[in-house]
């Protein structure tokens, strides 16, 4: 004899003890690639963490203390190259960003202070 779930107890969602997220997360796109990954505790952001392009390839990392960007940012570029490069306090842009071009070459520097942008150098490719 097999026991029948009630219809409306189907479409209820699961109760969960703790409704906060703790221990590492991972997360994927409907297709199964790795989307974003990383660590919470408590319900926030803390740690590295990484987003990922629809295809697989890594396109951010960024550093969180209790759900604040803090710390070395970088982005990629899909052939893995480095984007841009900088430094997060308390979810701004602080200090110097590297942009570069897709074969690695710098082509320009801004610098940021409190996420205002107060000085821009363009680079020679040449």
């Amino acid at each position: 004899m097999k026991l029948e779930i009630p219809s409306f107890l189907k479409k209820k969602k699961p109760i969960r003890e703790n409704k906060r997220r703790n221990g590492p997360w991972r997360e994927f796109s409907k297709n199964g690639i790795l989307v974003q990954e990383g660590q919470y505790l408590n319900g926030v952001r803390v740690g590295k963490w990484k987003l990922y392009y629809e295809t697989g390839e890594l396109v951010m990392e960024e550093n969180y203390v209790y759900g604040v960007m803090e710390g070395p940012f970088k982005s990629f570029y899909k052939n893995g190259q480095v984007l841009s490069e900088g430094y997060y306090v308390e979810n701004k842009r602080e200090g110097k960003f590297l942009i570069y071009d897709i074969s690695g070459n710098l082509t320009k520097t801004m610098l940021f202070r409190a996420d205002v942008l107060v000085e821009e150098q363009n680079h020679s490719t040449e």
